[in-house]
């Protein structure tokens, strides 16, 4: 502690405050801890609990607040002495911290949903210096109220698991959702093998393969993408076992010794070593497994289980060859007698390991596009200033199967609006967008042709015809010609966009049917290329390089970017349609005053701002 350190005027404030608040009294008035560069704050809170449970009316707190208060973060804490000794839900593991700590590491959340969002506008909490820190003291008063009476956790609330406190330095990555819960819940066998591949040594990431029972028969095997399969060549391997329920000790704690985990399996009428005994022959090699444990939650507290968890922990390594316990042979009873006695003691503790979900629906809960869309197979023709956006747009908002024509390289001059770097200059745009994109999603399989549209090769072409989308971003009437003549197989949809003279405007036709019209796509264009040519005049190119075949097609990356975005917004508003005619779409910038003022759709003379 050191006492070198003013408080400010604001902090001040809102220590006043809480004299308006009967049920706080401060024991330890502001200091400043040096070591976590806040201001700490002792003190004593009295709440209206139930009598004899598992929250005391009076507990002692360690409050820790940011030197920019009113900004910046407040912290509760309880106290080593007199403080919440369970885990509560909306609380982290409250373990003990370190012996020269004042307090248990059990902070607890306070926030507001709507906090999220980081607009303090939308959120009630006060940012006034008088109001907020009282505000904060008012929470944690209502939220001990509410652990007293268990109703921390009410129906209609987003579930939540408990904190598991991390022993070992990995994430393990699982894809489970309704559909893969129906598979489990169809399933009797409740403990077995479970592939896993290294993905990366820094973090250490663990993603998990397949699993499997004692006898070798897939159970969920994991479809994941073009990247992540490369690495799914080396495996491991580990075992898992399955629980009815979330293994918790009350209030709301996970396990954290082998002890607990047995008797949260127990209170289940689960024997977790009679499930693992059995399995545990496959990890006897002389090094550490995973073991995962599963168990199904609710999306909504008081709703069903929807799908299935899995927390995995780091074995110890089990016995094996001639280490059994005395009195035994060195044979699977032999290695579990000594695992139960030496290894997996009751007071054993687990090194749990940080667990995610990456199936699509969970990691693309930010944004992502139709359904309808997403699984369509895409093949986009042209991987430059416009298509190499769109194509990134389209996987990271959940396109999985992508096809890239393209035959150039990457010159130093498409690096001022293209998302590649100079790393790859050189390289073939269409490969090396394949690259990138492959390592965007764990569940894309994008895929390149470095040649121009159509291809020769036997191979591309019955690739090209898999593709039920078809986008063309080259403005190139060659291209337009030759989607045309391509004889298709099957009805296709079709998009061609392109930029006008520097991004100005962006003109998107689509079309259904077993061919490309061109004819009617010139006849609809024709006059915005009029219009184009008449404005352009004698207007210069910019060119790269010294002479006259060096010219380049003006556009700013902001305006390529922006007008892709555009391009994306007008594909998902279409493709999606069953019936939709052919038509020309066009949008262009608007300005006023010489300042940008935003986009308009023009249709038929009509302009619509948007």
């Amino acid at each position: 502690m050191s006492d070198d350190r003013t408080p400010s005027a604001d902090l001040l404030a809102g220590r006043r405050a809480l004299e308006e608040l009967s049920r706080a009294s401060i024991l330890s008035d502001l200091q400043w801890n040096e070591q976590h560069q806040k201001w700490l704050l002792h003190c004593q809170l009295r709440a209206d609990v139930l009598s004899g449970g598992l929250v005391s009316e009076v507990t002692e707190w360690f409050v820790l607040v940011s030197d920019t208060y009113p900004w910046g973060n407040i912290v509760f804490y309880p106290a080593k002495t007199k403080g919440l000794v369970g885990t509560f839900p909306h609380q982290k593991y409250n373990s003990d911290g370190p012996v020269d700590q004042l307090w248990r590491e059990g902070e607890l959340c306070l926030k507001t949903g709507i906090h999220l969002l980081g607009r303090h506008s939308q959120d009630n909490e006060p940012y006034d210096a008088y109001q907020r820190l009282l505000w904060h003291f008012e929470r944690a008063l209502k939220w001990l109220e509410l652990a007293s009476h268990n109703e921390l956790l009410k129906p209609g609330d987003p579930f939540e698991l408990p904190s598991f406190p991390v022993g070992h330095p990995s994430v393990v990555a699982f894809s489970e959702c309704q559909d893969s819960f129906q598979r489990w819940q169809e399933t009797k066998q409740r403990a077995g093998v479970v592939e896993l591949f290294r993905y990366k040594a820094e973090p250490d990431l663990w993603v998990i393969k397949s699993f499997t029972d004692a006898n070798g028969r897939p159970i969920h095997q994991i479809d994941w993408g073009t990247n992540l399969k490369k690495k799914s060549d080396s495996v491991v391997r580990g075992i898992w076992a399955r629980l009815d329920t979330l293994p918790v000790v009350r209030p709301w704690q996970a396990p954290t010794t082998w002890g607990e985990l047995r008797a949260t399996a127990r209170a289940q009428g689960v024997d977790i070593d009679a499930l693992l005994q059995p399995v545990t022959k496959f990890i006897r090699d002389g090094v550490k497994h995973f073991l995962l444990i599963g168990f199904p939650i609710p999306a909504v507290v008081g709703q069903p289980p929807w799908q299935m968890h899995w927390q995995a922990t780091m074995l110890p390594v089990l016995s094996w060859k001639d280490q059994a316990e005395n009195g035994f042979r060195p044979n699977e009873m032999g290695y579990w007698q000594r695992d139960k006695t030496a290894l997996l003691k009751n007071r054993t503790e687990l090194a749990w390991s940080v667990a995610q979900n990456w199936h699509q629906d969970e990691i693309l809960s930010r944004g992502k596009l139709p359904d309808e869309l997403a699984s369509r197979q895409v093949l986009l023709i042209g991987c430059g200033a416009l298509g190499a956006p769109i194509a990134e747009m389209l996987v990271r908002a959940g396109v999985r199967r992508l096809t890239i024509v393209d035959p150039d390289e990457l010159a130093i001059g498409n690096l001022v609006r293209h998302p590649f770097t100079l790393k790859n200059l050189g390289t073939s745009k269409a490969l090396t967008g394949t690259k990138r994109l492959n390592n965007a999603s764990p569940y894309a399989v994008v895929e390149a042709i470095d040649s121009a549209f159509p291809p020769s090769i036997e191979e591309h072409v019955a690739r090209i015809q898999g593709c039920d989308l078809i986008i063309d971003c080259t403005g190139d009437d060659e291209v337009i010609h030759n989607l045309a003549a391509f004889a298709w197989h099957g009805v296709k949809t079709f998009f061609s966009v392109s930029l006008g003279y520097k991004a100005k405007r962006l003109f998107c036709y689509m079309a259904k049917g077993n061919s490309f019209p061109e004819l009617d796509f010139r006849r609809a264009i024709a006059p915005w290329l009029e219009t184009e040519r008449s404005e352009i005049g004698d207007a210069d190119f910019p060119r790269e390089g010294v002479g006259c075949w060096h010219p380049v097609f003006p556009a700013r990356i902001d305006d390529a970017w922006m007008l892709a975005s555009v391009a994306i917004k007008y594909i998902v508003s279409i493709a999606t349609l069953a019936e939709s005619p052919c038509e020309l779409a066009v949008f262009e910038q608007i300005e006023d005053g010489g300042f940008y003022s935003g986009i308009r759709k023009v249709s038929n003379g009509v302009s619509n701002d948007l």
